[in-house]
């Protein structure tokens, strides 16, 4: 399943995606999904520094995540993995279903291989650890849209899932799905 991406990021194939009419205008829209209000107005800050980054709507658990990417078709969605009612996982493979189109990023304290694959097993395209979010989360909502997987710092190596399922580590972050 996952190959190497040539790099660290993939200017080529991004600018494809924008051009594309992909997003409204020149904007990546990404909805951002937490169950903390804090987390979600620091990530929305950091986000909309961005010339090339639109943060559409917020949502507090899974349900609403899905109620916001129906009405909105974003690009790309923030999503934590833990939260009260629909989780992560379960909120993810929903909308992979039905807006396979739609490139999700866990965002979650959880460094725990089985967090990882299970949001890679529901669709996830990158995982990144919040103490690392304004670290990498720019180049990893850059590399989902460029269709390649982002795995942040602090996974223990992890890279990916290879075409059995199983958990890929390796040395460099950006594998293509």
């Amino acid at each position: 399943m996952p190959s190497t991406c040539a790099g660290t990021f993939v200017p080529y194939r991004y600018e494809r995606v924008l051009e594309s009419g992909k997003g409204k205008g020149l904007s990546i829209r990404i909805v951002i999904v937490d169950d903390h209000a804090s987390l979600r107005q620091s990530v929305c800050s950091l986000l909309r520094q961005e010339s090339d980054m639109e943060v559409v709507a917020e949502a507090e658990n899974g349900s609403e995540a899905l109620d916001r990417v129906v009405a909105l078709n974003p690009d790309v969605v923030l999503m934590d993995v833990r939260m009260p009612g629909m989780d992560g996982v379960e909120a993810t493979a929903a909308i992979r279903y039905s807006h396979p189109e739609v490139k999700v990023i866990a965002l979650s304290v959880h460094a725990d291989p089985s967090f990882v694959k299970g949001m890679i097993d529901a669709g996830a395209s990158g995982y990144v650890l919040k103490k690392r979010a304004f670290d990498e989360l720019k180049m990893a909502v850059r590399a989902v849209v460029s269709d390649c997987w982002f795995m942040g710092n602090g996974l223990g190596g992890i890279a990916g899932v290879d075409a059995n399922g199983e958990l890929v580590y390796e040395g460099g972050h950006l594998t293509a799905p």
